[in-house]
């Protein structure tokens, strides 16, 4: 599993969403939290993304924090954690 440490929801069409890199990983769950520890995603799905926006407002540029478990083809249990800045 790789996680980007910034990401640049501009609409350029480069790095405009958060999301895992994942190799040989079956299932996941995630949870993206802002800066004042309340929680603003769950990803449950190996395809889900952040696009930046919050209730349909862009989130505002900074530090966020995720959390993940995810499982691997042999059954593993890898799970991680760590923070990544939002810049527009």
């Amino acid at each position: 599993i790789k996680v980007p440490n910034v990401f640049t929801p501009n609409n350029d069409g480069d790095n405009d969403h958060f999301l895992f890199e994942m190799e040989n990983i079956v299932s996941i769950e995630a949870i993206l939290i802002n800066r004042w520890g309340n929680q603003i995603m769950e990803m449950n799905e190996l395809d889900d993304k952040w696009d930046g926006t919050l209730n349909g407002n862009q989130a505002s540029e900074g530090t966020y924090f995720y959390k993940y478990t995810a499982t691997g083809i042999d059954g593993s249990v890898i799970s991680g954690q760590g923070f990544f800045e939002l810049l527009r």
